[in-house]
């Protein structure tokens, strides 16, 4: 600890090696910055260009599983209820066109 602070005096003290230190560059990889946005890009395309199949990430534990599951059996109930909706929408239907027929078939005799 000793040496860095007699360095960070030894800078203060000398306006040359501080400016020096200055002109460095702050990363020593200069391509940090293309190889991290490179990086990044082809990450971001593997997860878009994935099959769907294999780029689903489904939980299994946790508070995220307890949240699909019941999301899952949520979906499924509503869409059997909106079938039963529809079936008994169009036997309702069914029922008043027989009963339309009856009574036109009456008013025919």
């Amino acid at each position: 600890m000793e040496e860095a602070i007699d360095r960070v005096k030894e800078i203060d003290n000398y306006d040359e090696l501080y400016l020096k230190m200055l002109s460095e560059p702050a990363l020593v990889n200069y391509n940090y910055r293309e190889q991290t946005m490179a990086d990044l890009s082809k990450w971001l395309y593997s997860i878009f260009d994935a099959d769907i199949d294999k780029a689903r990430r489904i939980p299994v534990h946790g508070k995220m599983a307890v949240y699909n599951d019941a999301y899952t059996k949520r979906v499924r109930r509503d869409e059997k209820l909106r079938n039963n909706v529809i079936t008994f929408t169009i036997g309702r239907l069914i029922v008043k066109a027989n009963g339309l027929i009856r009574k036109v078939r009456d008013y025919l005799k």
